[in-house]
């Protein structure tokens, strides 16, 4: 989304050639980009193109959010990636984005201008850029991070899948079986606290979270970016597993306790994946 894309390229930390160029920055990979699902119910148009699938060795360089990405496994497996635009930040953001001397005559909704004045853009532009996200932008850009639900095709095939925690074999999760409930869900940065985020994820999954017993928890297990509603989300039928990706030298305090204690409460299990070579979440699928 282009609100995003500004946010992110303003950051000194971030590559700018990742933003501009992707294609280019990951060289000889293949990038594919999953256009916004616009919260809009007038576009009938994003509407209809919802939920269809595309066969990996078919995909395009460009799909629309919730399109299901069939592998070519002896199961049918699916990727979804959603990529959940916010509809009223547009409406925030592009009337300030106009005020804006450089960007007054483009079509913010034209990606190839977009790019054009990201790659082109001075000092003084970057300047009043950085001044309406700083002043608007509270939150920075996570709450329109990319989610992906990878699992089964459909809800009740005869899928099993045993679970090892660590390198060291030292966590009685190793060697448990989880009938059905072998699909993941990945949330990257996202903050759950867009109260329609979860429902609208739910409906587009359209049964399949009944297949979910692993989930990424957000943004590093944040506090900030998670609410209780994501439990329901996932496979009602025993235990799962929520985990968090992060460095056990921040800064942030990630993963926050009470995120933990919140898993835990609710009868699921926590598992904590850093940088250290002894911690691993292995899934085998049979």
């Amino acid at each position: 989304p282009l609100v995003c894309r500004l946010y992110i390229v303003l950051k000194i930390f971030i590559d700018k050639l990742l933003i501009t160029d992707p294609q280019k920055y990951f060289n000889s990979s293949r990038v594919v980009f999953v256009l916004p699902s616009v919260n809009d119910e007038n576009n009938h148009e994003a509407e209809q193109l919802q939920n269809t699938e595309v066969k990996y060795e078919s995909l395009d360089n460009q799909l629309l959010s919730g399109t299901r990405i069939i592998m070519p496994f002896d199961i049918s497996w699916v990727y979804i990636p959603f990529n959940f635009d916010s509809l009223a930040r547009r409406q925030l953001f592009f009337p300030l984005l106009k005020t804006i001397d450089g960007l007054k005559t483009i079509d913010l909704d034209d990606t190839g201008q977009v790019d054009r004045i990201i790659k082109e853009a001075d000092n003084h532009l970057l300047a009043e850029l950085k001044k309406i996200f700083k002043e608007n932008l509270k939150d920075g850009s996570n709450r329109v991070s990319m989610l992906v639900y990878s699992g089964p095709l459909h809800v009740g095939y005869n899928i099993f899948d045993q679970l090892d925690t660590t390198l060291l074999k030292d966590t009685f999760l190793n060697g448990q079986l989880m009938a059905n409930a072998v699909a993941a869900l990945y949330m990257g940065d996202t903050d759950l606290n867009d109260p329609d985020l979860l429902d609208r994820l739910k409906s587009e999954l359209n049964g399949l979270d009944k297949n979910i017993g692993t989930v990424q928890l957000p943004h590093h297990g944040s506090r900030n970016n998670f609410t209780k509603e994501l439990f329901q989300i996932g496979t009602d039928k025993g235990k799962r597993l929520y985990f968090a990706s992060f460095g056990t030298g921040n800064r942030y305090g990630h993963p926050s306790y009470h995120v933990i204690s919140e898993v835990l409460m609710n009868g699921h299990v926590f598992v904590a994946v850093t940088e250290k070579r002894d911690s691993v979440i292995i899934q085998k699928i049979f």
